[in-house]
């Protein structure tokens, strides 16, 4: 009984094993000068955008007659014990947080304290900035989110490009007074994912004779499938930078999302009426496709959410770890 408990362990830890490298192979990044010397590292940012809602369209158009066609389906996050407050994914991404922390330290390498972070100047100056907008709840191209940072932290860096002119020297200073390189992590969890397909199909006018005829016409058939899944992928318009007291930037992009192994949701259906309850003051609805509403316990949501954050961690270890072994 002993031997096949061993077994089953050592199968669940293979098992694990080869989900992280799956998830970091996502991670697009050919070499890196800064993570193939890894040995002490500044988590200085970890923004984190989670959905409420999320959308997908799709354009069809019919090869003979190049008519078009546009189609959109949203998914709409409910929790059924009450509204997630921004504390609730405050929680999660400061779990996030020392999650990264605590795995970075399990393998070796050392990290540097947030209160050493928030004591530079730096940090101090970036808050100026992050008070003049407020983007910490938003609304556009058909999805709503909320926005934390870990610890409430300041946001360092937003965009695709790195660090540029006197901000880029001032970026230098800082790895240079907190002893490590720092990493600036711009990510965003999604509830859901959405397939949607759009066949557009054209019949040219037709004589029939003595008087008759058949007008052009156009039909559209549309197809869609919604699977609540929590993911995690790179922010729209944003990456992960590294940056180092030399001023060397380095850029991880990730192009397919990471997947929690948890199913989260206790119903899934197309009732308009439970989102305009929920939704209603924050996004009105368009002409689209009926909307799946996604329903679950904000416990199970947070659940889920956490497990997928931890996947990032770990597809980032495991790919700081090929780094040094290949160097």
């Amino acid at each position: 009984m002993k031997k096949k408990l061993i077994f089953f362990v050592v199968l669940l830890v293979t098992s694990s094993m080869a989900f992280s490298q799956a998830d970091a192979d996502k991670l697009k990044m050919d070499k890196s000068k800064i993570l193939s010397k890894l040995d002490r590292f500044a988590v200085a940012q970890l923004r984190v955008n989670y959905k409420l809602t999320t959308t997908a369209k799709t354009v069809g158009k019919d090869k003979n007659s190049g008519s078009m066609a546009g189609a959109k389906v949203s998914a709409y996050l409910v929790t059924t014990d009450g509204e997630l407050a921004e504390s609730d994914f405050q929680q999660v991404t400061d779990y996030f947080y020392s999650y990264f922390q605590k795995k970075l330290k399990e393998n070796g390498i050392d990290t540097v304290a947030w209160s050493a972070i928030a004591a530079t100047d730096f940090y101090k100056n970036a808050k100026e900035d992050d008070d003049k907008k407020d983007d910490s709840k938003g609304a556009k191209g058909g999805n709503v989110w909320v926005t934390t940072t870990a610890n409430k932290g300041n946001v360092l860096h937003t965009g695709t490009i790195a660090f540029a002119f006197g901000k880029a020297k001032k970026a230098m200073t800082f790895s240079e007074e907190i002893g490590a390189p720092a990493g600036y992590f711009d990510l965003t969890v999604d509830f859901a994912d959405i397939l949607i397909n759009l066949e557009v199909k054209s019949t040219a006018y037709q004589d029939l004779g003595n008087g008759w005829y058949r007008p052009a016409s156009t039909s559209k058939k549309y197809s869609w499938a919604v699977n609540p899944n929590m993911t995690i992928g790179q922010a729209d318009n944003g990456l992960q930078l590294f940056w180092n007291k030399k001023g060397v930037a380095e850029v991880m992009y990730q192009y397919n999302d990471m997947v929690s192994d948890i199913r989260y949701a206790d119903n899934a259906s197309e009732d308009e009426s439970k989102v305009k309850k929920n939704f209603a003051s924050m996004w009105q609805f368009r002409k689209e496709l009926t909307p799946v509403v996604i329903e679950t316990t904000k416990d199970k949501y947070k659940g889920a959410a956490k497990k997928v954050c931890e996947k990032f961690v770990d597809a980032f270890i495991v790919k700081v770890n090929s780094f040094k072994k290949n160097s």
